[in-house]
């Protein structure tokens, strides 16, 4: 496979080695087939055995583009999985705070973009193994309109679970699933801010280095949130 020669120099720790990335995609999709199996016959479970699986077919892409096996195909599929994970995120806030005012619009947008990368021409060009991380090249058109849509979905569900635990100060209330979410969050996008800002990183390569730091959030969604969640609404009833 020639993808596998970004990874001789073993002088450098390479976070996409061939092991590395099928690792990580037995235990993402493992989590996903746990949270289904366990929560599946609820939307919250549902949700979060989703963002699982679409974890997992994101490192699928990267891992089929590292061995040269259809890059063009598994960018647009890779693409497609990363463009629902922040409206999916803002559903689940949701569906704890019951505020749900632009969720509806986050999925159109995610379907539209979805749309986007598998039809439109030179939509995503050029992807690139670098050994450390997998460079997406995206037409110029619209990539501003999609890290917008991407990041501003991100950052409208960790706001709206901010407001929310801090109107349950007020009654001395607290939701713990939704504080696990937050850390989850915060377990991704402090990371990925950090060597974006100190290793002089392009924007290029954010979605695969968020996406390596996220299983990480993987582990705290599926062992963490979930079950929070599930156990608070039992103790309501």
């Amino acid at each position: 496979m020639r993808g596998f020669k970004f990874f001789k120099d073993k002088s450098v720790f390479h976070c996409f080695t061939p092991e590395v990335m099928l690792a990580t995609i037995l235990f993402e999709s493992a989590l996903a087939v746990y949270t289904f199996v366990r929560y599946g016959s609820g939307l919250f479970g549902r949700l979060a055995g989703a963002i699982l699986v679409l974890l997992a077919v994101f490192q699928t892409a990267e891992y089929h583009i590292c061995t040269g096996v259809n890059e063009f195909f598994w960018s647009e599929i890779g693409f497609v999985a990363i463009t629902f994970l922040p409206v999916l995120g803002y559903h689940l806030v949701s569906l704890i705070t019951g505020k749900n005012r632009i969720l509806k619009f986050g999925y159109a947008l995610a379907f539209l973009f979805s749309l986007y990368f598998i039809f439109a021409p030179n939509s995503i060009t050029e992807p690139v193994c670098t050994g450390n991380y997998v460079i997406f090249h995206t037409a110029q058109k619209l990539s501003w309109l999609f890290s917008v849509y991407y990041f501003g979905f991100l950052f409208a569900a960790a706001g709206v679970a901010l407001k929310f635990l801090h109107s349950l100060k007020k009654t001395h209330e607290k939701n713990d699933a939704l504080l696990w979410f937050l850390v989850g969050y915060l377990s991704f996008l402090l990371p990925m801010a950090l060597a974006y800002m100190t290793m002089g990183l392009a924007p290029k390569t954010i979605p695969s280095i968020m996406c390596g730091f996220a299983i990480i959030f993987a582990l705290i969604l599926g062992l963490k949130v979930v079950p929070v969640y599930y156990a608070n609404r039992i103790s309501k009833n």
